[in-house]
């Protein structure tokens, strides 16, 4: 507020002059670069950063306009967004927030008071969090004849196909249940499981096993069925030698000795399969009959029979 005065010399006037001062948008706002971070494991909506004037410490400028905030670059994944009102970025998509993908985002980050504006860079370092190994259910099958050392299947795991999860941990493996006869083993370092012990490998007692293996990266584990089918194989009858005996006038259709099976007792085999007999070859005893003590060999002792009857006469003529 102004006083004027005027005078003529002898007489004068005051007057009071009010000047408003006209506010100019002449102040930009003003962010500053930032740097932060966040887990890999973090959950949309997870506060990230705050951004604000540094002028004023809000989300106004020196002149008290409003902000207007906006990502502009460095968004690729699409995980982050920022309120426009309040500056703060969130997550908004976590599907591919992982850190041995990418363990940094820089946003380009854009204030603006509607006519001016000022941009920062928000570096987003990304934590690596210790991942959960993955392991997944499958199905397999053996032969009940399989040889010991056989290789069954070999688990890895399932984000890496390797033996290492996503944070590169080695893992090691068990089998924790369902190896109720100490059939198979699982190699700890590679996943591999083999028969161990095919002594009760038998599709005919047990056709299938539900093997439960666990992997851990020493902290963290997984678990996963594998269920192995035990595939029947025509298993060979078995018949063992015998001995048995006749009588000598034994007549036609005489029982001499019935075979079957040694391992069922039937005439079946241990696939259930039925056994056909024949007989491919007879070999007879060359042994001589022992003879009884009380038989002997009769002997002949009798003479030549003597003729009784008289010599004969020559004829006379009389």
């Amino acid at each position: 507020v102004l006083t004027v005065e005027a005078s003529d010399g002898v007489n004068l006037d005051t007057a009071a002059i009010t000047v408003d001062i006209n506010n100019v948008n002449d102040n930009a706002p003003l962010i500053n670069n930032a740097t932060t971070n966040i887990n890999e494991d973090a959950v949309n909506g997870t506060s990230v950063y705050n951004i604000d004037d540094t002028n004023t410490g809000n989300d106004t400028d020196q002149d008290g306009d409003a902000l207007s905030y906006s990502i502009t670059a460095g968004n690729t994944d699409g995980i982050f967004t920022i309120n426009s009102s309040t500056g703060e970025i969130t997550v908004l998509d976590n599907t591919n927030l992982d850190f041995e993908t990418t363990n940094q985002y820089v946003l380009t980050v854009e204030a603006t008071d509607g006519a001016l504006n000022d941009t920062a860079a928000i570096t987003i370092d990304i934590d690596d969090v210790n991942e959960t190994p993955l392991i997944g259910n499958a199905s397999t099958n053996v032969n009940e004849d399989a040889v010991n050392g056989t290789s069954v299947y070999n688990v890895n795991d399932t984000n890496t196909g390797l033996d290492t999860d996503e944070d590169g941990d080695a893992i090691a493996y068990s089998i924790t249940a369902g190896n109720t006869d100490g059939i198979f083993t699982i190699n700890a370092t590679t996943g591999e499981i083999t028969v161990l012990d095919n002594t009760n490998l038998d599709f005919e007692t047990t056709n299938q096993y539900v093997l439960t293996v666990e992997a851990s990266d020493g902290a963290l584990n997984d678990t996963a069925a594998i269920t192995i089918d035990i595939n029947d194989v025509n298993e060979t009858p078995l018949i063992g030698n015998a001995t048995t005996n006749v009588n000598e006038d034994a007549v036609n259709g005489t029982s001499v000795y019935n075979v079957n099976d040694t391992n069922t007792g039937l005439d079946t085999d241990e696939d259930g399969d039925a056994i056909a007999y024949s007989i491919t070859a007879s070999s007879p005893s060359t042994a001589r009959p022992v003879r009884s003590p009380s038989w002997t060999t009769p002997t002949s002792t009798s003479k030549p029979p003597i003729n009784m009857s008289s010599p004969s006469r020559p004829a006379t003529g009389r």
